[in-house]
C-alpha cells in the first residue's frame, strides 16, 4: 500500500527496523495461481453469478498480464526495536 521507502517509514514509525524485503515473483503468480485457477475455472457451473466471477477473473488475469512490472506483492520481515 505505497512505495517501499513509504513502508519502511511506516514499519520505523510502528517500533520495527525493515530486516529484509521479498517481492513474489511475477513467475510465481502464473505458475502457482493463475494457471491452476484457470483450469479450475473451466470446470464450474454456468450460473449468472459464476460467469461474473470469472469475467472478474479473466480481467484480474489480463491486467496483472499488462501491468506486473508495477504492480505485486513484498513481504517485509520485521524486528520490534
Amino acid at each position: 500500500m505505497g512505495t517501499e521507502l513509504e513502508n519502511r517509514n511506516r514499519a520505523a514509525r510502528s517500533g520495527f527496523r525493515v530486516l529484509s524485503t521479498h517481492r513474489l515473483p511475477s513467475q510465481a503468480w502464473w505458475i502457482q495461481y493463475y494457471e491452476p485457477l484457470r483450469s479450475r475455472m473451466q470446470a464450474v457451473t454456468d450460473s449468472p453469478a459464476t460467469q461474473f466471477v470469472l469475467r472478474e477473473l479473466e480481467a484480474e488475469m489480463s491486467l496483472f498480464a499488462k501491468f506486473s512490472d508495477f504492480y505485486g506483492y513484498t513481504f517485509y520481515v520485521l524486528q520490534a526495536v
